[in-house]
């Protein structure tokens, strides 16, 4: 138990964000599908270490989270009222329902700013490596003209991975993927003005980021998405206007 209270619900929400990724992709579904279970598995032992560390004590004492946990039995009761069709799968949903509401909205409110703020940082971080990797392999994929397709099995709808015709679809498809970029894209610029530290932590961090700012204009340009292009540069232009109105306040 020593060892089991130093897993943090931090922990499953930088899962989640993987698994997350994972599962928004046919192609990586197939592949890597089923290991998310074991994600879900893991998001149970930190509800269960709650149970002991004083959080849950803590958790239901807010008046504001019965709410979550009366929408969660509205659910069970409608499972157990339809249980004839797909009872199996609508219990994993809601035990991935309640995993989410728990961790995500309830224990993250007990936090102080301070933590949350470092618990963001960490999410962020492993979001842009995710991305990162994501668009180093559509790049790659640029480059050799790689095409390929397949069938989805839970959807039966046929995916395309790779370039196809002119434009960059990755793992995704190309308005995905450009979403994906461009959010990537804004959290790098985020990290770079928000990292305080001098020296070489700094530069490493600034080098980073610069990289991944790089590959990720050159994916978000190849998917040719218009709707994600547009919003790339709304973004940009919000983001600095952010930027700049905080330099004007300090």
């Amino acid at each position: 138990m020593k060892y089991l209270s130093k897993i943090k619900p931090l922990y499953f929400q930088v899962v989640m964000i993987v698994i997350t990724l994972v599962s928004s992709s046919s192609y990586l579904r197939i592949k890597l599908g089923s290991y998310a279970v074991y994600g879900l598995a893991f998001g149970v032992l930190v509800c269960l270490i709650t149970l002991f560390d004083g959080t849950f004590k803590r958790v239901i004492s807010e008046k504001e989270n019965w709410l979550l946990f009366a929408f969660c039995a509205s659910y069970l009761i409608s499972i157990l009222l339809c249980r004839q069709s797909g009872l199996v799968e609508n219990i994993k949903q809601l035990i991935f329902m309640a995993v989410f509401f728990y961790l995500f909205t309830m224990v993250t409110q007990l936090r102080s700013k301070e933590e949350k703020l470092k618990d963001i940082k960490v999410i962020a971080w492993v979001y842009v490596i995710s991305t990162f990797i994501i668009a180093i392999v559509s790049f790659y994929m640029f480059l050799i003209g790689y095409f390929s397709f397949g069938v989805d099995p839970e959807t039966g709808l046929q995916f395309e991975i790779g370039m196809v015709w002119t434009r960059l679809c990755g793992l995704y498809n190309s308005n995905t993927s450009a979403s994906l970029f461009t959010i990537s894209f804004i959290v790098s610029l985020a990290l770079i003005f928000d990292t305080k530290r001098g020296g070489k932590g700094r530069l490493i961090v600034f080098a980073l980021n610069i990289i991944n700012l790089i590959v990720e204009y050159c994916c978000i340009i190849l998917t040719a998405s218009r709707g994600a292009t547009y919003s790339f540069y709304l973004a940009l232009v919000l983001f600095l206007c952010f930027v700049l109105f905080q330099a004007q306040s300090k």
